[in-house]
């Protein structure tokens, strides 16, 4: 992260500069003769108090706040007090989930927002047409710190495009690392070397090795009770799902794709779907994915009981149940492979989108430039960071996730790299600095330090699985149209039976072309077009 060069007491005596001016000096004079505004944001920091009412979602369920505080007054919201001289009242709360959301679309339409609050890309665009938001332009251009510039840049500037509408900037927008969702194969190595086999490359190899692992014992405890491949009902967009199976063969179930007469179509309705359905459906059929996958309540537990050997997950999956995993079994030697790989031998890895959330500023709002110095602190403060480890980040009053496209590759790079013998850690941010002492504990003692492993074995494991070579598939639209917002729960729905009856066999592989023809009945083709329309502009 770059930083500025100016020693502490240059900055120190700048800010005392320049506040005393603001403070007791009278207004500059423009060279038209008019008045200057005194500045209110110098150095981070507001030059008079400022109160910020917010909308808050609260987890119920969460203790880790200390006794006495509050969603208002916490060891987040003191310290961003501290630094940017902004209070937080949180005049819109509500369970997180449902209940929240429903909260917040009723302050939307009823023209009641607080003065800050994170949106999705949605309620961003329906706040836009309602001319309910404060243009950010300025306040992004004199204000964001280089973190913000760099995370952006890190993904080409789409996340800034995003919150971009007739060239102004009406949010500021959260960014992600684009492969946070990619579902990698894991595969316990122990059990593959056990066994003699090959690491898996392509669909028949998982096959071979599914069916290696559920009959030729690789737990040595002489019972028939291993499986090869985990699943989950939900097939695509969780972990243990089977979108990387469906991606071998081009097919992306919940993405707007362009068919090959670049014609915008849904995933679902593909015909490289039915080729993967029914390769679902010959492997569910011959026990290859594990028979009661949909009726197990947490798949998890039997990654976690040493009774598979391969599921399908995202990199940082040993951060939670695969910490659990090696505690029962140290000896379990999880591995992540960019598995299978397509006919041509690539492997395609569906890109999670790159802003998902938008921090916004209600239009009138006096001092928009408030949330500019909120969020410059929290990302980049290094103590306001060290807060998280003990406390829930939900607590933070506005918390934009904002990293860079390639956050985690960066990482594992930067690791390997002080693994090899190059302990220069000037390029190392916040949270690789942060994590390094786990990573020079693992790389000693392995699964014999837990509080190591999960974070660890995710980014040197996970993370380096990442550094492959792959085809980076992306959404069209993240968005909703009108027509989606009445009818896609009611396609959704009907997708999700179709599919889990197909793979089970409870319907016919032509369920599919039934499938496709309710699509359009219920509002597909009509949605497609508005799709195609919306990212046309």
């Amino acid at each position: 992260m770059k930083r500025l060069k100016l020693g502490f007491m240059s900055v120190l005596l700048l800010a005392v500069v320049v506040v005393s001016a603001c403070s007791n000096a009278a207004p500059e004079k423009e060279e038209n003769g008019g008045e200057k505004a005194a500045e209110t944001l110098v150095n981070g920091k507001m030059v008079e108090p400022v109160t910020m009412t917010i909308a808050k979602s609260v987890n119920p369920n969460d203790n880790s706040l200390p006794e006495g505080d509050t969603v208002d007054n916490n060891a987040f919201t003191r310290l961003l007090k501290e630094k940017t001289n902004v209070e937080f009242k949180a005049t819109l709360t509500g369970a997180a989930g449902d209940a929240y959301n429903q909260k917040l679309q009723v302050a939307i339409a009823s023209d009641d927002i607080p003065d800050v609050m994170l949106v999705t890309e949605s309620q961003l665009k329906q706040l836009v047409d309602s001319d309910m938001l404060e243009d950010l332009t300025d306040v992004y251009n004199k204000y964001a710190n280089d973190w913000f510039r760099e995370v952006y840049k890190s993904g080409n500037d789409q996340a800034l495009k995003n919150a971009t509408f007739d060239g102004k900037l009406m949010a500021i927008p959260g960014a992600v690392f684009e492969s946070d969702s990619i579902q990698l194969l894991w595969i316990r190595k122990d059990w593959l070397d056990k066994l003699g086999l090959e690491v898996p490359k392509t669909l028949e190899d998982i096959e071979k090795v599914a069916k290696a692992f559920i009959e030729k014992d690789p737990d040595g405890n002489g019972k028939p009770d291993t499986v090869g491949l985990t699943g989950i009902p939900g097939l695509v967009g969780v972990t243990h799902g089977f979108d990387s199976i469906f991606s071998a063969f081009h097919a992306y179930p919940d993405f707007w794709i362009k068919d090959a007469s670049g014609k915008v179509v849904h995933g679902s309705t593909a015909p490289e779907t039915k080729q993967a359905l029914e390769l679902l459906r010959k492997w569910y059929e011959g026990g290859i994915i594990e028979k009661e996958f949909a009726l197990r309540k947490d798949p998890n537990e039997l990654v976690v009981g040493g009774k598979a050997g391969m599921h399908f997950g995202e990199w940082w999956t040993p951060w939670g149940f695969g910490t659990q995993a090696v505690k029962v079994d140290p000896k379990a030697d999880w591995q992540a492979y960019p598995v299978p790989l397509d006919k041509e031998g690539t492997f395609n890895g569906k890109m999670v989108q790159i802003s998902p959330t938008y921090a916004v500023v209600k239009k009138g709002y006096k001092y928009p430039e408030a949330l500019m110095a909120v969020l410059n602190a929290s990302a980049t403060d290094a103590e306001f960071q060290n807060i998280s480890n003990s406390i829930n980040p939900g607590h933070m009053p506005v918390r934009l996730v904002t990293d860079w496209a390639d956050a985690v590759t960066r990482r594992t790079a930067n690791f390997q790299q002080y693994l090899g013998g190059n302990t220069d850690t000037s390029s190392f941010d916040i949270e690789a600095t942060r994590l390094l002492d786990a990573i020079k504990s693992y790389s000693e003692k392995g699964t014999a330090d837990l509080d190591s492993y999960g974070p660890a074995h995710s980014y040197l494991v996970g993370g380096g699985a990442l550094l492959q070579p792959m085809n980076k598939v992306r959404n069209l639209y993240y968005s909703q149209t009108k027509t989606m917002e009445a009818k896609w729960t009611s396609i959704t729905k009907v997708q999700n039976e179709t599919f889990l009856k197909i793979i089970m066999g409870s319907a016919p592989l032509e369920a599919f072309d039934e499938y496709v023809t309710q699509f359009d009945k219920l509002g597909g083709n009509v949605i497609a077009k508005e799709v195609e329309e919306a990212i046309s502009k």
